[in-house]
């Protein structure tokens, strides 16, 4: 993955943070990214649980779990797909966004093999093989 699409996803999530209304002063970002190109993305969305994949606290999807119902056509499965997750407050810093071990099962049941995560920085964790 190049530097150019993770400042891409940067500048989009930085971008959307007037629209930012979470309380406890941060937001998540999912970017679903193939052959060095945004497909989609998605932030964490209010609704009802649907297999755990909701903050135990609030009523919202994670955003990766909605990034992956977006990008349901949209992927060529022949191809290999990353993610890149981004936590951010409301005055633009970086916070961790490692996904959580639900999500994580979830990308990789999607076909995720690599997702790229905010920290004070960005990690990279790989999925492993299905």
């Amino acid at each position: 993955m190049n530097k150019n699409i993770i400042k891409t996803c940067l500048r989009i999530a930085k971008n959307h943070l007037p629209n930012h209304q979470r309380k406890d002063g941060h937001k998540h970002y999912t970017f679903v990214i193939q052959e060095n190109k945004l497909v989609t993305w998605s932030t964490n969305k209010s609704g009802t649980m649907i297999n755990g994949t909701r903050y135990a606290n609030y009523q919202m999807y994670h955003s990766e779990f909605m990034a992956c119902k977006l990008a349901k056509g949209l992927l060529n499965h022949q191809l290999p797909f990353e993610i890149i997750n981004i936590r951010m407050t409301k005055s633009g810093k970086l916070k961790n966004s490692k996904p959580c071990p639900k999500c994580q099962a979830l990308l990789k049941d999607f076909g995720c093999k690599v997702v790229v995560y905010s920290t004070e920085e960005f990690s990279k964790m790989h999925l492993g093989e299905h």
